[in-house]
């Protein structure tokens, strides 16, 4: 499960005896660590939420990354349990929550987080077949071995920011032009080896088809997992170098907006 950085996360266990059957136990705490390595404090409140060794730990997250968490019990029942669940960054999806809920006929809310989780891998494969962020986006980058122009790794290319040569002064503009069309900034004067470039690349507006490839690969995704993925014929896929595979009518649709090299 993917969350966001603000979302309550209620973590949960079930404490069992050596035979396996559910009991309370007298203690049970929490220690819950952010990805910057400290401690949540105070320790989050444990709740004893039903009969049965069922227990809770709410946890409002304010960090992207992988959270980590360890459960241990003591008294009638000697345990340790660890844990983790992932925190995301602010991003931008290839389309909203309710666009791949329309695409799928579904308006209840029990799968959501699901969904999401889905909806980012289909992001990430769109991102990695057109080489760039479905939204505008800040890169700074180093780049070696500069001759007479700069290639920068994430398309498309919207704007320069800078380009500063190692150990040197911020070019101005007119010792460059940024070509946003080829996705490449030409340096009408060479003055280092190395430089550091800071830019925005990414997509001003998600067109449709790119969209609809996205929704096409996220629904497939869902689909796999529940159980769909024999009803069609595996002429219809194409392995992915993220390590699963997509419907062509998906790739087909990005064709045009695939980056030579990266899909």
């Amino acid at each position: 499960m993917i969350y966001d950085i603000g979302d309550k996360v209620t973590l949960s266990t079930v404490v069992r005896n050596d035979t396996g059957t559910p009991v309370n136990t007298p203690t049970l705490v929490i220690a819950v660590t952010k990805p910057d390595g400290t401690l949540v404090a105070p320790a989050p409140t444990v709740t004893n939420t039903a009969a049965g060794g069922v227990y809770t730990a709410p946890v409002t997250v304010d960090q992207a990354g992988t959270w980590t968490y360890v459960w241990t019990a003591s008294g009638t029942v000697i345990a340790v349990e660890p844990g983790q669940f992932t925190v995301q960054p602010s991003r931008v999806l290839v389309a909203s929550m309710e666009e791949f809920k329309a695409h799928l006929n579904r308006t209840d809310i029990a799968d959501d987080l699901e969904l999401r989780t889905h909806l980012a891998a289909a992001t990430d494969w769109v991102e990695d077949t057109i080489g760039g962020p479905v939204a505008p986006t800040s890169f700074t980058e180093t780049h070696c071995d500069v001759a007479d122009s700069i290639v920068p790794r994430r398309r498309p290319l919207i704007s320069v920011t800078s380009v500063t040569p190692y150990l040197g002064t911020a070019l101005t503009t007119d010792a460059y032009r940024a070509d946003t069309d080829l996705g490449v900034i030409v340096l009408r004067w060479s003055t280092g080896y190395e430089y550091t470039l800071v830019y925005r690349a990414g997509l001003s507006v998600v067109p449709e088809r790119v969209k609809l490839g996205g929704l096409i690969v996220a629904a497939h995704l869902w689909e796999t997992q529940n159980g769909f993925a024999g009803r069609r014929n595996a002429d219809e896929f194409t392995q992915t170098a993220l390590g699963f595979a997509v419907p062509n009518r998906a790739r087909e649709l990005l064709a045009h907006s695939t980056v030579a090299g990266i899909a």
